[in-house]
């Protein structure tokens, strides 16, 4: 019903020609209050039409209106309006501004409709509560970082006919564990996905262009699909390999693998393609490879072995950078840059092959276990804090073929003596510098190049949720001066214990280089009546009595057995074990008496001889008779 001043005059006029006069005050009151429910219900109504809108800003920009910004008190659910009236024009709703939601933290569920066609950039960012994102249209531009941040994001339905996935859309939505990307795609930008939660993804037929670390740093990433009609990526090995195999674009980071080896043909290995992959532990390269690029193998956190082939001539900033665990690298002939390459690596040492002219300007920087590095005399110039913060680097042959050294070349190495000759460049930046210098032959500084088994362990079969026991474990220890030495303690053992049935790697690691051997595990571990998993028995306490006269009985007075259990405890016990010894210990001589509980035992070894009586009548007997 709408009440309007010519319906008001109209009953004023029936109410008067019908002698209501008198009533007139009265009626005036009753209409009033009609008017006034009218206008609040209307009110209502408004309010309930724009749920959502009374937190936005929205503005005309050409033939439509603009959402330009959102609240920051915003809560719940946005439903972005299709249209919209202002100051009496009623447009489409077209597009979403830079910046509009960016931390709008209450926000939980926005539905974008299909007239929107533009979305600004970091138009959403930082949203933390946002989990739901709807497009209802089929098209739509969609501006960088415009979901960036939005850490508790788990579902996105995209436009069908979406052609960029633009940088940093996705980056650090750590909720979002997969997204269905459009067979439109043509490109993923740069760092587009970056750090998100995303389990697996697929690479649509016409994509075009995957831009850098696109998918580096995704920590539940085990693989990737590549539609088997794109021109441009194929999948191999899970991994994303451009189509002609030239490029490793991307190792999902979290494939569990230890290993991996790089087919045979590949040139280059992608920006940020290992980055931040926390199993991986050794890397096979091809002969084949000549480029690693930057962030390559960035933060991998137990990489302890990556050859560079020879054919490399250029390593990535920050390639190697954080690997805590690659204890030694050599740099081939021909590479001509490494800036930053193996920045607060675990570097023990480092040798730069003969052909190589520079060592780049931050290349070792923060290297703190670094205490061995070999400079040939191609190298003419050391860069710009090379060697800046090897706190352990306490020797370095010059060669006086390196005429330049960069400022800061030894800035944090408080120890460190420079052995040169007398006048060369080195000498003068030492002087200089307030360096040590040395004119002679510099003692040889080796690390640990490899490890291997010399001995087992005495024990090499187990129960299952046994722990193991190195005893008798010795290492040969291969050093970079070519000496061979022997360990057999301060070395580091995975697993300490067995949950699997069947044929067990055992790892040993020492000074950042691993060997293996293999052990048996069943399942034929017993309990007792204490409830536990018995995985062995050993005695702790012989009988008194170890010494008998030829034929007597064994007495196991004072024997004591412990019981090992699963849980790492252990219980002694004087019986409910079993002995099995002779009935009589004949002839003279050491007898095994074994001890057994439940399916495990161990032995002990006792000793009968002739008492002087026995050899009385043995030789009375003259050996012939005896009792």
């Amino acid at each position: 019903m709408i009440f309007t001043k010519n319906s008001y005059i109209i009953i004023m006029r029936n109410y008067v020609s019908q002698g209501g006069l008198k009533n007139m005050k009265k009626t005036s009151k009753i209409i009033s209050l009609l008017l006034c429910l009218v206008v609040v219900f209307s009110c209502v109504a408004v309010t309930a039409f724009a749920q959502g809108e009374a937190y936005l800003v929205i503005n005309k920009s050409g033939s439509g209106f603009v959402v330009d910004s959102c609240s920051a008190s915003a809560t719940g659910e946005i439903n972005i309006p299709a249209t919209y009236e202002k100051n009496g024009e009623s447009l489409p709703v077209k597009g979403i501004a830079d910046n509009a939601f960016q931390n709008c933290s209450g926000i939980t569920k926005v539905t974008i409709p299909a007239s929107v066609t533009t979305i600004g950039k970091y138009a959403f960012a930082d949203c933390g509560s946002l989990q739901y994102v709807s497009f209802s249209g089929s098209t739509c531009s969609i501006g960088k970082s415009a979901f960036n941040g939005c850490n508790s994001l788990i579902s996105v339905i995209l436009p069908d006919e979406l052609t960029i996935i633009s940088e940093e859309m996705f980056k650090s939505c750590v909720s979002l564990s997969e997204i269905h990307i459009p067979s439109t795609v043509a490109v993923i930008g740069k760092e587009a996905f970056m750090n998100s939660g995303l389990t697996r993804a697929t690479i649509p037929a016409g994509t075009i262009s995957i831009g850098q670390n696109a998918f580096m740093s995704c920590g539940e990433l085990q693989y990737f699909d590549v539609d088997s009609a794109n021109t441009n990526y194929t999948e191999i090995d899970d991994c994303i390999y451009t189509a002609d195999g030239a490029t490793l674009v991307q190792y999902p980071t979290g494939k569990a693998d230890e290993s991996y080896t790089v087919p045979a043909g590949t040139l280059r290995i992608g920006n940020g393609a290992f980055a931040s992959n926390s199993s991986i532990r050794k890397v096979y390269m091809p002969s084949s490879l000549t480029g690693i690029e930057a962030y390559a193998f960035y933060n991998c956190a137990l990489l302890e072995e990556a050859a560079i082939p020879s054919g490399v001539t250029a390593i990535g900033s920050m390639a190697f950078a954080k690997c805590p665990n690659l204890r030694n690298v050599i740099i081939p002939s021909g590479v001509a840059s490494y800036e930053n390459a193996f920045v607060a690596s675990g570097l023990e040492s480092v040798i730069i092959e003969n052909g190589v002219e520079v060592i780049s300007p931050k290349a070792f920087k923060d290297c703190k276990s670094l205490v061995s590095v070999t400079i040939p005399s191609s190298v003419t110039t050391i860069g710009v804090g090379a060697f800046d913060g090897c706190t352990a680097l306490e020797v370095l042959s010059v060669p006086s073929t390196v005429k330049n050294i960069g400022n800061g070349a030894f800035i944090g190495c408080p120890n460190i003596t420079l052995y040169v000759e007398d006048g060369s460049a080195a000498y003068n930046y030492a002087v200089a510098n307030a360096i040590k210098t040395s004119f002679s032959t510099p003692p040889v500084v080796k690390v640990v190049s490899a490890i291997s088994i010399k001995t087992l362990p005495s024990k090499l079969v187990y129960q299952t949720g046994e722990k193991i026991n190195t005893s008798g474990l010795v290492l040969n220890v291969i050093y970079s001066d070519g000496s061979v030495g022997t360990v057999t303690n301060g070395y580091a053992i995975s697993p300490s214990s067995f949950s699997e049935e069947g044929s067990n790697s055992v790892t040993v690691t020492y000074s950042g280089k691993t060997t293996q051997f293999d052990v048996t595990v069943s399942n034929s571990a017993v309990t007792d009546p204490t409830g536990k998993t018995v995985v062995s028995v050993q005695i702790a306490q012989y009988p008194t009595k170890l010494q008998y006269n030829y034929k007597e009985s064994v007495d196991t007075t004072g024997l004591i057995l412990q019981v090992n259990y699963a849980d790492g405890t252990a219980e002694k016990i004087t019986s409910g074990f079993l002995v099995k010894a002779p009935a009589e210990l004949k002839p003279v001589g050491q007898h095994t008496v074994t001890v057994v509980y439940g399916e495990f035992s161990d032995t002990f070894t006792v000793t009968a001889s002739y008492a002087w009586w026995q050899w009385l009548i043995r030789i009375l007997l003259l050996g012939f008779l005896w009792y």
